[in-house]
């Protein structure tokens, strides 16, 4: 899966999709979209969650 990552939300919601559905992510994904910051964000209170 190559792609470039924007800001387009339908090319995240494409990718997030394509994450979900698989139940995998590539090493180039994982990297570009720095999914380990964001979580390891939300396991330490610095990112909240909000409606």
């Amino acid at each position: 899966m190559q792609f470039i990552a924007n800001s387009d939300p339908s090319n995240l919601e494409s990718i997030l999709q394509r994450i979900f559905t698989n139940r995998r992510i590539t090493r180039q994904v994982q990297h570009i979209m720095q999914i380990n910051q964001v979580f390891d964000g939300l396991k330490k209170g610095l990112i909240r969650v909000v409606d």
